[in-house]
């Protein structure tokens, strides 16, 4: 039930002004290294709406943004979300930084991961500025560059002090309160031969057909990771990603190089999984007569696990079940996202929870959120929020 200085809070969130906003930061392009125009863009709206707003270069053009508002002191809750969007892409049929709006559901390259919830966030911090009268807690919005390269915007932050007693991500989630995410790294697998001439094949060592051999060993170290189970989140997999080799069809390849994508479970790391794969590349001999393989971590965004009994997820479910949103259990996330950076970073727990579909809507053609969500997210965020103010 909501009291009336509840009501009155969602009240601040109207629900023209949110899609107005999302249609901004859709409209203002940020492909990962290019994210300083939504930074300016974030400060502004948090400025208008009398938040000061701080920005923090993680490198050149590639600021951080941040803004907090309650007691100096005390426990904070940290609102936070990445601003960055892959590539656009081939296959699109509206304007990927149109902010299109058509039938419930508004278009374009980030709308869905995840400006949709970077905008209910910031409604939500101006709606319990306006509206908590006496804060004893804090809360804390930040939007950090880089997570869909690997992180760094978050990992700079943590080492800038950012600092908090629970966490929301506004991730794609489908309103789904999310408790695991799997976490990611890649291997550069370099498979070394000996060149000759095409006439002559027998005179090199062939390092395509090294790596040939050297893939089939990563196949059978995926099949064997997927006999591991987590509740939540399934298995942890290895997949090759990308390949390249030789340097013209008449002779022979010195060298090969392959990618490896690693999902990690909780518990694991890059260098740990990478381990493992080095023993079967290595002990098992798998290189082509007169190859040897070199392999390396070449990024890693850790797994993140909460509590499944912490106070945090029955206060989420509370505030999406009042903000109009559907009774869901906590759940598993099968990407990687920075909220294992920030468990690292000893801010526990952590709780992914926004409008959209990771793995319908985002990093697609016509990228789409449905407003309705979006409108549900950014309710009860505020709805959190205004409660943590004052609890």
């Amino acid at each position: 039930m909501l009291t009336t200085g509840e009501s009155a809070i969602l009240g601040e969130i109207e629900p023209e002004a949110l899609y107005r906003l999302t249609t901004d930061l859709v409209r203002k392009p940020s492909v990962s290294g290019e994210e300083r125009g939504i930074a300016e863009l974030l400060a502004s709206v948090l400025e208008d709406h009398g938040l000061k707003a701080e920005t923090a270069e993680v490198e050149p053009g590639r600021p951080n943004v941040s803004a907090s508002w309650g007691a100096e002191e005390g426990p904070a809750l940290l609102l936070t979300g990445h601003s960055d969007t892959v590539p656009v892409g081939e296959g699109w049929s509206r304007d990927p930084f149109g902010g299109e709006i058509v039938e419930g559901r508004l278009y374009g390259r980030g709308s869905c991961d995840m400006k949709a919830g970077l905008a209910g966030m910031i409604w939500a911090m101006i709606a319990v500025k306006r509206r908590i009268e006496r804060p004893t807690r804090r809360v804390i919005f930040a939007a950090c560059v880089d997570e869909e390269e690997g992180g760094k915007g978050t990992q700079d932050a943590l080492r800038k002090g950012l600092a908090a007693d629970w966490a929301v991500i506004g991730e794609p989630t489908e309103l789904q309160p999310i408790g695991a995410a799997k976490g990611d790294a890649y291997f550069e697998v370099k498979v070394r031969g000996r060149s000759a001439h095409a006439g002559s094949p027998e005179l090199g060592a062939n390092a395509i057909y090294g790596a040939a051999k050297a893939m089939e060993a990563v196949q059978r170290h995926h099949a064997e990771l997927r006999q591991r189970k987590h509740p939540l989140l399934g298995s942890p997999s290895a997949s090759v990603g990308t390949v390249s080799g030789g340097f013209t069809v008449s002779a022979v390849p010195d060298t090969c190089t392959f990618w490896v994508d690693r999902r990690l479970m909780p518990g694991e790391d890059g260098a740990s999984a990478l381990a493992e794969l080095s023993r079967r590349l290595h002990e098992e001999a798998v290189a082509f007569p007169g190859t040897h393989i070199e392999e390396r971590l070449a990024m890693e965004m850790p797994a993140m696990q909460s509590p499944p009994d912490h106070p945090i997820f029955s206060a989420l479910a509370d505030a999406a079940a009042d903000a109009g949103g559907p009774a869901l259990p906590v759940g598993g996330w099968s990407a990687a996202c920075d909220g294992g950076f920030l468990q690292r970073g000893g801010i526990l727990p952590v709780v992914l929870f926004g409008p959209g579909s990771i793995s319908k809507q985002a990093h697609r053609p016509d990228e789409f959120v449905p407003l309705s969500e979006a409108l549900i997210a950014a309710r009860a965020y505020a709805l959190l929020a205004a409660r943590w103010l004052v609890s």
